[in-house]
């Protein structure tokens, strides 16, 4: 659990603020004995459970705030592949991209609305370019270094979605 959410923070480094006065472990250990303190959560034997009954709504809750976030992550991801044909303004990138975000909440891959938002595709841009998996010259978006094919891009997505219902 330590791991996927220190992946986690590092994935949405742009999208929220963390504190700097400790350590990633300190502060995840403080947040779990927080969460059992408020009987959100019950840890056994080093697991993390969610609690059955009212503070379970509350977790529910939490989850289907970041939900947004997973969403437009993954139509930004899946709006990568659009640079892999070549060079493309940012504006056009976003308006392609907000498009195909269309076409996924309309198929149902996208359950949330609020997840096609262009100020959300703009921190999700920064991750694609702290991946390297496209980079940003001037107002041009470009295939990244770390991205060859779509196979590539087609790969991360497990990562994403694992965390999505």
């Amino acid at each position: 659990l330590n791991d996927r959410v220190q992946q986690l923070s590092k994935l949405f480094k742009h999208e929220f603020m963390y504190r700097t006065d400790a350590t990633f472990d300190d502060i995840f250990q403080d947040a779990l004995r927080d969460m059992a303190k408020d009987g959100e959560i019950e840890v056994r034997d080093g697991y993390a459970q969610a609690t059955e009954g009212a503070m379970r709504h509350r977790l529910e809750r939490y989850a289907a705030m970041l939900q947004t976030f997973f969403e437009s992550y993954l139509l930004a991801l899946r709006g990568a592949e659009i640079v892999l044909d070549g060079p493309i303004p940012k504006k056009d990138w976003y308006k392609r991209t907000l498009a195909l975000g269309q076409q996924m909440y309309l198929a149902g891959e996208i359950e949330r609305r609020e997840s096609l938002s262009k100020l959300k595709l703009e921190t999700a841009l920064k991750a694609l370019q702290d991946y390297r998996l496209i980079q940003l010259n001037g107002d041009i978006l470009e295939r990244g270094e770390g991205v060859e094919s779509v196979a590539d891009l087609h790969a991360l997505e497990p990562k994403i979605t694992g965390f999505l219902r």
